[in-house]
């Protein structure tokens, strides 16, 4: 019997397994290969959808914060935007939101709001569209969240939105109320997936609830004119199902960092007079490490000399039983401190040019300027609960040294060698303020004049230093604006953020640091002590640019 044979009868004998085993291999052969159609054909479709929604979007630029409109065209008028492949490039301003249907009360929460006018059409390929792009307080709102709302067109919507802030609002100046804003739109349609109504550049599964608002009504809203936080690039290979270039994100960051400016990463260096030289700050009001390091390397670099400044707002400034409210509190570097002290002010007595001495006649005129801030118009703020906590403590000897101008120190009657106590607030990570006290001996008392007199020295801070007058201070802590004297609103007329006190660098950061920064700003000056002229500055700030990653 040969091998042939010896099969052929096997099979016969066993045909009724033998055919068990072939049909169960082809039931499995064809769930597997029904399921792996199926798997392709469910990413074919989910690859489809999503690329419906990116539109021509090849790549996307975004930023937490707002940077220049101009960018856009920027990146796409560089002499390497076409040579690297890319086609177009279309600004916008993306939030999320909460929009309430005001004639049904219903309310969706969780969606995407797109600031766009007609260059998003035409980004697109829909010049068609471009012609009908939402204007004024229209909105267009995706399928899927207009039948949510049940809106139809000519409703009313009422659209909420964050309002953007540079500044952290962890810090004692971050805004931590009222950080909303309701914009009041009209409904002109519902826009379907086919016409961009779910524009997404997120991957998602589940359908996209949109509302696309005319990007000029809201940058106007969010007080961010002339600003957006996307844009939007185009490859010249991209199109329906075309695959993007994984290089193409790596050229954009060239071009990137060819164009663009300190404005958009949130930097200023704001020229002040020659002999002052420039202010570097920050859209946060604090100069964090990282911008700190690179303003040093490009001052290295330019022959400049940039120093720390570290400014504050004191609730109190006390010696003895004389206090002053409200003042601004500088700490500088030890050489602006020596330079500081150095045009020491030597005053005869305590006070007498302000009190007309310790006798009646300076309580005489004490009492009348109470009585007059006692019936002032000013009222004060409404109370917060705040957490008392003791002072810092320090041995007379090894208390820090302060510098008091001729104003408060008149006012405190202070002289050299003084206890001066500072009150003010933090803020906790965890929320809520503290009030925290240092002591610092008096080391000086200069005239506000020279390196003395300088209200740059203070960056802007929101509800304080654009205020016309200290009773208009609207700042996001409590402010008890009863405590404002008439000569109070005297020195703000006359001298506004100048400070009235300056202490080490050192100090300042020990008592006021955070993790956003140690320093609300950089002084900018010639390292041989000469005026600043424009192009040593220029070179500074391309120096500083050269340094900064965007």
């Amino acid at each position: 019997m040969n091998t042939a044979t010896l099969l052929r009868r096997n099979f016969a004998y066993y045909w009724r397994t033998n055919l068990a085993v072939v049909f169960g291999v082809a039931v499995a052969v064809s769930v597997l290969a029904g399921a792996l159609l199926v798997g392709d054909s469910v990413r074919a479709s989910l690859r489809d959808i999503f690329l419906q929604r990116l539109g021509r979007a090849d790549t996307v630029v975004s930023s937490a914060g707002f940077f220049r409109e101009q960018l856009a065209s920027d990146v796409q008028q560089h002499g390497q935007f076409a040579a690297a492949g890319f086609d177009a490039a279309c600004p916008l301003v993306t939030l999320t939101g909460a929009v309430t249907h005001e004639e049904s009360g219903r309310r969706g929460a969780g969606l995407q709001v797109y600031g766009v006018d007609e260059r998003f059409w035409r980004f697109h390929g829909r010049d068609e569209a471009a012609a009908r792009a939402p204007r004024e307080r229209e909105v267009f709102l995706s399928e899927a969240l207009a039948a949510e709302l049940g809106a139809r067109v000519g409703d009313t919507l009422l659209l909420r939105i964050e309002k953007p802030s540079e500044i952290p609002v962890e810090s004692l100046h971050g805004r931590k109320e009222d950080v909303g804003r309701t914009i009041r739109l009209t409904m002109r349609e519902a826009l379907p997936a086919s016409a961009l109504g779910e524009f997404s550049v997120q991957a998602r599964q589940s359908a996209v609830r949109a509302a696309f608002v005319p990007l000029g009504l809201l940058q106007k809203e969010l007080k961010q004119e002339g600003k957006i936080n996307t844009v939007l690039v185009s490859a010249k290979d991209a199109g329906d199902g075309a695959a993007a270039d994984p290089s193409h994100a790596a050229k954009l960051e060239g071009i990137l960092r060819e164009s663009f400016t300190l404005e958009d990463v949130g930097v200023r260096v704001r020229a002040l007079d020659e002999r002052r030289g420039a202010a570097l700050e920050s859209d946060s009001g604090l100069v964090n490490e990282h911008l700190a390091e690179a303003a040093r390397a490009a001052a290295s670099k330019s022959v400049v000399r940039a120093a720390p400044i570290f400014s504050y707002l004191a609730n109190t400034i006390r010696v003895g039983e004389r206090e002053v409210p409200y003042s601004l509190v500088t700490a500088v570097d030890d050489a602006a401190f020596e330079k500081l002290r150095g045009g020491n002010s030597e005053m005869g007595g305590r006070g007498e040019r302000e009190t007309g001495g310790e006798g009646d006649g300076g309580r005489e005129r004490r009492g009348e300027e109470e009585k007059e801030s006692a019936s002032s118009n000013i009222s004060p703020s409404p109370p917060r609960p705040l957490t008392p906590s003791p002072p810092l403590s320090a041995s007379p000897s090894e208390l820090p040294p302060l510098i008091l101008n001729e104003w408060a120190a008149r006012d405190l009657n202070a002289q050299t060698g003084d206890e001066v106590t500072l009150a003010y607030f933090l803020w906790q990570e965890g929320g809520g303020l503290l009030t925290r006290g240092a002591q610092f001996r008096l080391a000086g008392i200069v005239p506000i004049a020279g390196a003395a007199d300088d209200r740059d020295l203070v960056p802007a801070y929101p509800g304080i230093t654009e205020s016309a007058n200290l009773s208009d201070w609207d700042p996001p802590f409590p402010v008890d604006l009863a405590r404002v004297r008439p000569r109070d609103e005297d020195y703000w007329d006359e001298h506004r953020t100048t400070p009235k006190a300056f202490i080490p660098i050192e100090a300042g950061q020990a008592l006021w640091q955070t993790r956003f920064g140690k320093l609300t700003s950089m002084r900018v000056t010639p390292a041989d002590g000469a005026p600043l002229d424009d192009a040593a500055l220029e070179t500074f700030r391309r120096h500083l640019r050269g340094a900064l990653d965007p």
